[in-house]
Parts: structure tokens; C-alpha cells; sequence
């Protein structure tokens, strides 16, 4: 199976938002050490973070996600690209009674989906 490409589906992508520049920047053991804490303790990349302290007013938002959550999150992503799985499978053809599944693998895909935002504290 193909990539996704937006190009190829003829998205236009804006001009002011594809990154072009690289700037290298060099940290000590501990600087970076530092820096990769404070991005995940806001579940961001170090890029990310950086990124975000610089152009972005307010600071970003220090997440504390339980250990079990996390867990339950990793478990439920695996479950989640299953079930992906499962609906290519039912638009594929390769199912003779798809019509009955579609729904039923949509609202359960749903329902993941939600959980997952509940068990790190997103919002809906």
C-alpha cells in the first residue's frame, strides 16, 4: 500500500507553514538532559518544546500523565491500528457482510479514540 501523499491527493499545502530552515544547536550532557525532560513532562519533542517557547506567548502546559495511562494508551493504540486494519480490510471488498460490520468497528474506533482523550486529559 501507497504512503499517504497529501500532494498527491491534491491538498495544497501553505507556503508559510512548510519548515525549511534547520539551525543546529549544540547542549551539554546536561542541558539536553534538562531539555528532554521539560519536553516530556510536556509530551512534546525537544524541537517541539523549543519551537513552542519561542513563538508561543504563554508556556507550555506541563502534563502529568499516570503511569497506568500511559500504559492503557500504548495498549489502546495497538487495539486502535487493529481495528484500522479491520476497516481496510471491510472497504477492501475482501468481506462478503461488511454492511453489517462498518458501523459497529466506526463506533468502537470511536470509542477509543475517546478514551484515549480522556486518559491523558484532553479535552473533547
Amino acid at each position: 500500500m501507497e504512503k499517504y501523499n497529501p500532494r498527491r491527493l491534491g491538498f495544497k499545502v501553505d507556503p508559510d507553514k512548510v519548515r525549511r530552515h534547520i539551525i543546529r544547536v549544540f547542549f551539554t550532557d546536561s542541558e539536553s538532559d534538562y531539555l528532554n525532560a521539560l519536553a516530556e513532562q510536556c509530551c512534546m519533542t525537544p524541537a517541539s518544546f523549543i519551537r513552542h517557547s519561542i513563538f508561543i506567548e504563554e508556556p507550555p502546559t506541563i502534563v502529568n500523565v499516570p503511569e497506568v495511562n500511559r500504559e492503557a494508551w500504548s495498549f489502546l493504540s495497538k487495539l486502535a491500528a487493529n481495528l484500522n486494519r479491520c476497516v481496510q480490510f471491510v472497504h477492501s471488498g475482501q468481506l462478503s457482510d461488511g454492511g453489517e460490520m462498518l458501523p459497529i468497528l466506526k463506533e468502537i474506533k470511536s470509542a477509543i479514540s475517546d478514551l484515549k482523550a480522556a486518559l491523558v486529559g484532553e479535552p473533547e
